[in-house]
């Protein structure tokens, strides 16, 4: 409902460019509602979504501007140029309350092939876009940040040969503080997150025991699937790695051995394997939710 259409209608047009990508829609999760009386002499209330204006101060809430560009100057939409990315709009409410809610993105991941096609309906599409905006962007993002940082310092950990450049010592020294900080603080960091997801899993699913549906959905397959596999493997020859090119005597002509060597060559390829996996929720170089 429109609480002053004459003043402040929804609006029609909006341009849908968002962090330099059109994007198909635009979304914002907020509970913006007001409690009406369905009668007059009873006390029975249920909530109603509002599209509100304060007429006194002319600002509409700051929400606004996050899904259509409200100007908190005016007291309507903004007239924002008109561009090739400028359509035509229709503003539509979900009025499911807490949508956001993990127990719903479990059963939307368990979704057969043949029911696909109710991830082309507007609420699963909006859901998917609020999450991704509100929650996951920043998490992945800084994911990849990190994941790369780690990545060049392995490389250029492998890549780093001796000065004397002896043959039978051609592989990377072993002697080198900060690398191998950096790396076990990721290591550390990993075993941490691949502990508390199987904590909260296991939580999650002792908590839906009385509903057979939702106990099904937090089944251990849904867990164990081929992302976690790989962050797992990534994380038993990264710990194998940290632990025996840990040194408690520094020695500047010390030099990894054959096992010590490989252990890095292959946390460098899974570490890679990671990262492409994790660049795939980008516009760039995959197919992601914009």
């Amino acid at each position: 409902a429109v609480e002053d259409s004459g003043h402040y209608p929804l609006p029609t047009r909006a341009d849908l460019r968002k962090f330099r990508f059109v994007t198909k829609m635009r979304c914002a999760y907020e509970s913006a509602d007001k409690p009406r009386t369905e009668h007059k002499h009873k006390l029975h209330e249920y909530k109603l979504p509002m599209w509100e204006y304060e007429a006194l101060s002319g600002k509409a809430p700051p929400w606004h501007q996050q899904l259509v560009g409200e100007s908190e100057r005016s007291g309507g939409p903004e007239r924002e140029d008109y561009n090739e990315h400028t359509e035509e709009v229709k503003v539509k409410v979900v009025l499911m309350p807490n949508l956001l809610n993990i127990h719903i993105f479990m059963a939307l991941a368990v979704v057969s092939p043949k029911d696909a096609a109710i991830f082309d309906t507007k609420a699963i599409r909006a859901l998917q876009y609020c999450t991704w905006d509100l929650l996951l962007r920043p998490a992945v993002l800084m994911r990849i940040v990190f994941d790369f940082f780690e990545l060049a310092i392995q490389i250029e950990w492998g890549l780093r040969g001796r000065q004397d450049n002896i043959p039978e010592q051609r592989n990377s020294p072993l002697n080198a503080p900060f690398s191998w900080c950096i790396v076990a603080a990721g290591c550390l960091r990993d075993w941490v997150n691949m502990i508390w997801w199987i904590h909260t899993h296991c939580s999650r699913r002792r908590s839906t025991r009385d509903h057979p549906a939702l106990h099904d959905v937090w089944s251990p397959r849904a867990f164990f699937n081929g992302a976690f596999l790989l962050d797992l493997l990534s994380l038993l020859v990264k710990t194998f790695f940290v632990c025996t090119s840990l040194q408690l005597v520094s020695d500047n002509d010390s030099v990894m051995n054959e096992n010590q060597q490989g252990a890095l060559a292959a946390t460098v390829m899974l570490q890679c394997l990671r990262s492409i996996m994790d660049l795939r929720f980008t516009s760039i170089f995959g197919e992601n939710i914009n």
